[in-house]
């Protein structure tokens, strides 16, 4: 299986590569394992709980914890893991520049 850590982060000017670890609908976390390359349970959720929307990594990129760095994408459908999508970037919450 490719490294999916190692894919580009940039698909196009406007659009990243974003790579889905946890589906939507999913009652379990799954989490890429870039040493076996295969993805592994994390944890599950509490009973009757689900993603609402897909989540994973954005390849290529290191956040201050070491992991790549976090991606939520919303869109009106689940894909699956071991999706990689081209995204628009659009980033919310907090950015740290550190130039």
């Amino acid at each position: 299986m490719t490294n999916l850590i190692k894919l580009p982060t940039w698909a196009d000017k406007e659009h990243i590569h974003a790579v889905v670890e946890t589906p939507r609908g999913s009652s379990c976390k799954l989490e890429f394992d870039s040493t076996l390359r295969v993805f592994t349970l994390a944890k599950p959720l509490m009973t009757e709980l689900t993603y609402p929307y897909d989540w994973g990594f954005i390849p290529s990129t290191k956040a201050d914890d070491g992991d790549p760095v976090d991606v939520l994408v919303i869109h009106e459908t689940g894909t699956g893991a071991r999706a990689s999508l081209q995204a628009d970037w659009r980033p919310q919450g907090p950015a740290n520049d550190r130039a």
